[in-house]
């Protein structure tokens, strides 16, 4: 992989973690959504979902 293209994703995933952007905000958000989404379906499907915390 190139360096600019490492270096821009190392920086990303730095902004993602620290909520540093509001691009960054819309991913983690889209990732509780994605988790809350995947929760609905195994539950519909019968399946126990257990509770685990998700970090605001």
């Amino acid at each position: 992989m190139p360096a600019a293209s490492a270096s821009d994703i190392l920086r990303w995933l730095n902004q993602y973690e620290a909520d540093q952007t509001p691009e960054a905000v819309f991913v983690r958000d889209a990732d509780k959504l994605e988790y809350l989404v995947h929760a609905v379906e195994y539950r519909h499907c019968g399946h126990q979902v257990p509770r685990f915390p998700v970090r605001s």
